[in-house]
């Protein structure tokens, strides 16, 4: 479903005039945390740290957004602690260990 969201997102910026495009949507959802027995903030900071590491600006933001307006004390504090796992989890990815 990433993969679905990002070359969507991806065409809406590279396109001179999206506008007629900004109300379709992606065929696909993220459907592995829809029944999830994670904190639906918790399921946002998952998807806020994966939409980082697929370079997703919309997805990003989107994120961002929703973890802003939930019941989070420090908010700003979550988002940054998401974003830094998403780098060690990139970093472990291309780690050549051999």
């Amino acid at each position: 479903a990433c993969a679905t969201y990002n070359g969507y997102y991806k065409f809406r910026s590279l396109i001179s005039d999206s506008k007629p495009y900004e109300s379709f949507q992606p065929g696909l959802r993220a459907s592995p945390f829809v029944r999830s027995a994670l904190s639906r903030t918790l399921v946002e900071l998952i998807s806020l740290a994966i939409s980082v590491m697929n370079g997703c600006t919309s997805c990003v933001n989107g994120h961002v957004e929703t973890i802003k307006g939930g019941h989070l004390a420090n908010p700003d504090a979550a988002v940054d602690e998401a974003v830094r796992i998403s780098g060690v989890v990139a970093a472990l990815a291309a780690w050549d260990h051999a």
